[in-house]
């Protein structure tokens, strides 16, 4: 009896019914319901094989304030856990992926032929440096932005979402207070909504972060697994336009 067989001989019949529960499982017994489950588990390990993973990238639609999953499915909101945040920034040249320049701290920028320069004093951090920006408030050449990498309390894989600059003051609040409460990002789940601004005519969204239901302590000690597993990876992941998928009006400043 292999490993998979002996935990599944220590399951409830409730646990073998969570996974099989994306599976048609009805006129079967729970015998057979367990034999399923075993193949399951099996065809999970041997599919997560043969690729490097990449978070699935929920971006977000300024228009009615809705997250967008990869497969085109529209999400009033995402629960979650948080399983690692990041400071990013990064400079375009219109029309290209790569940028000019890029952060991954928000404190040193590493431009194109890989000479670092300090973010600190940068003239492209300055409000009004976005001067081919169609907008009455111009924004900074250089995009400030929050990435985000977590995981549905019940998911099987993380997922990520990039927040624009007009989400950093509500998301770094947010997280400012969750740290003076003590909250760690292992220690209770979140809830991400979406709320419409507006500057003149311009529309655009604002993150609304709540905390959630606290966390069981088996949960915390799986998630930080994975968080070991990844958060390295994802530190050093690459700045893309996928990070900045927006439009000008996405950058003015909040007050």
């Amino acid at each position: 009896m292999d490993n998979t067989e002996k935990a599944l001989t220590q399951m409830t019949d409730a646990e073998i019914e969570f996974i099989c529960r994306n599976t048609d499982t009805r006129g079967m017994s729970m015998e057979d319901k367990r034999a399923l489950a075993s193949v399951l588990l099996q065809d999970r390990v041997i599919s997560n094989q043969g690729f490097d993973f990449r978070p699935q990238r929920y971006k977000i639609n300024k228009d009615n304030q809705t997250f967008v999953e990869p497969l085109g499915t529209v999400l009033d909101e995402i629960k979650g856990v948080i399983l690692h945040k990041q400071r990013v920034r990064a400079l375009w040249d219109e029309g290209s992926n790569i940028p000019l320049c890029s952060s991954l701290d928000c404190i040193t920028g590493i431009d194109s032929e890989g000479m670092q320069r300090p973010c600190d004093g940068c003239e492209y951090d300055e409000w009004g440096s976005a001067s081919d920006e169609k907008s009455e408030r111009k924004g900074k050449a250089c995009k400030e932005m929050r990435r985000i990498y977590l995981i549905e309390k019940n998911g099987t894989l993380p997922i990520i979402v990039t927040l624009s600059p007009t989400s950093i003051k509500p998301w770094d609040e947010f997280n400012s207070a969750r740290s003076t409460a003590g909250i760690t990002d292992l220690s209770a789940e979140v809830t991400l909504r979406l709320t419409p601004g507006k500057s003149g005519s311009y529309t655009y969204s604002v993150i609304q972060p709540k905390i959630g239901p606290k966390l069981a302590p088996a949960d915390i000690v799986k998630f930080f697994k994975m968080r070991q597993k990844f958060a390295e990876s994802w530190a050093k992941a690459e700045i893309t336009n996928e990070d900045y998928e927006t439009t000008p009006e996405e950058d003015i400043p909040i007050d």
